[in-house]
C-alpha cells in the first residue's frame, strides 16, 4: 500500500513538463538566453541538493551502514552530486528522480529554441523516438547501460504529457469545469485500478516500464490537466498552497533524512502504545514541513540566488529579460 506513494514521481514529472513548456514563452534564440535558461534551472537543483548531500557524506564516512540500505550501502559519490546515471541509488536516495529531471532539462532546452509550432513538432518526434527505441530494445534494458536507460526511459513520455499540456495552455488558455471533472474521475479510476493490478516497479534504476506510463503517467497527466482547467475556471489563487509549492523542493530533499532520524529515535524509545505509530506519523509530517520551511527560507533561497548571480556574472551583462 505504501509503495503506491511512488506514483508521486509520475505526478512530479508531469508537473515538471508542464512548467518547462509554460514558463518560457520566448524562444531561446541566442546563446546567452539559452545559457541563462540552463543557469536558472540548474541553480535551482544543484546548490540545495549539495547542501543536503554534504552532511550525508559526512555521516556516510562515519556510519556507512546508515546510508543506502537497499543497495548494500554502495554509493557513487561524483555521480550522486552531479545527478548522473548510475548503478546504485544516489547518496540521497530520492535524488534518483533528479537524474531524469536533469536529462529532461537538457532535452527540453533544445525544444525551447523554437517557436510554438516547432516545440510541438520537437515534442512529438521526441515522444515517438523514445517509444520506438524503447519497444525495439526489449523493454528498455539496453544491455544494462544506465545512460541509454535514462535517455529512452518511459518517464520521458510522462514528462512529455505535461509538456504538451503546457504548450496547449500557453497557446490557448482554457477553462472548463465540464472537462475537468471527467478528467478527475478518469484519473481516479485509473489510479484505483493501477493500485490493484499494477504494483509500482521499484526505485531507480528498476523503473523502466512502459506499463507504468499507462497505469500512472496518463492518470497523473489527467489530474494536471484538470487542475489547470479548474484554476482557470475558478480564478482562485491560494497563497498557502503557493508557499507550500515554493517549499516543495526543500520538502523533497529533507523528508527522507527527517524520517530516518525519527525511525532511529522511535527504535530507541521501544514504545508499546497503540497510539505511538499514529503519533509518529503526525510528528514526521509536521517536522518535515517545519524543516523544509526553515531550509527554504534561510538556506535554499540564499544559496540559489547566490549561485544564480555568480553564474550570470560569468555570462556578462545583458538587456534580455531572464526566463
Amino acid at each position: 500500500m505504501l509503495g503506491q506513494g511512488l506514483v508521486g514521481v509520475d505526478l512530479f514529472f508531469v508537473i515538471s513538463g508542464f512548467i518547462m513548456a509554460y514558463i518560457q514563452p520566448l524562444p531561446l534564440d541566442s546563446p546567452r538566453r539559452y545559457a541563462r535558461f540552463l543557469v536558472h534551472r540548474f541553480s535551482r537543483i544543484y546548490p540545495p541538493l549539495w547542501l543536503v548531500m554534504l552532511p550525508l557524506l559526512a555521516v556516510y564516512r562515519v556510519h556507512p551502514e546508515w546510508i543506502n540500505n537497499s543497495n548494500h550501502h554502495q554509493v557513487e559519490f561524483l555521480r550522486s552530486f552531479l545527478c548522473m546515471p548510475q548503478d546504485h541509488l544516489p547518496l540521497l536516495q530520492v535524488a534518483w528522480t533528479l537524474i531524469y529531471e536533469v536529462h529532461f532539462y537538457l532535452v527540453v532546452s533544445i525544444a525551447l529554441m523554437f517557436r510554438p509550432r516547432g516545440r510541438l513538432i520537437f515534442g512529438v518526434v521526441w515522444f515517438l523516438a523514445v517509444l520506438g527505441v524503447y519497444c525495439a530494445c526489449y523493454a528498455g534494458d539496453f544491455g544494462g547501460n544506465r545512460w541509454l536507460q535514462v535517455l529512452f526511459s518511459p518517464f520521458s513520455l510522462t514528462f512529455l504529457l505535461g509538456y504538451f499540456i503546457g504548450l496547449w495552455h500557453s497557446s490557448r488558455p482554457s477553462s472548463s469545469i465540464g472537462i475537468a471533472l471527467p478528467c478527475v474521475l478518469l484519473a481516479g479510476c485509473g489510479l484505483a485500478l493501477a493500485s490493484r493490478f499494477m504494483p509500482v516497479d521499484g526505485y531507480y534504476p528498476n523503473v523502466n516500464s512502459l506499463y507504468r506510463f499507462f497505469y500512472y503517467g496518463i492518470p497523473c497527466a489527467l489530474l494536471v490537466l484538470a487542475a489547470v482547467l479548474l484554476e482557470s475556471a475558478t480564478r482562485q489563487r491560494f497563497a498557502s498552497l503557493r508557499h507550500l509549492g515554493d517549499e516543495s523542493y526543500a520538502l523533497y530533499l529533507l523528508h527522507l533524512p527527517v524520517l530516518a532520524v525519527l525511525y532511529k529515535v522511535a527504535g530507541a524509545i521501544h514504545s508499546t502504545s497503540p497510539f505511538f505509530p499514529a503519533a509518529l506519523i503526525v510528528i514526521a509530517v509536521i517536522l518535515s514541513i517545519a524543516c523544509a520551511t526553515l531550509f527554504h527560507r534561510y538556506l535554499e533561497l540564499k544559496i540559489t540566488r547566490f549561485a544564480r548571480r555568480s553564474l550570470e556574472q560569468c555570462l556578462g551583462p545583458t538587456h534580455e529579460r531572464p526566463a
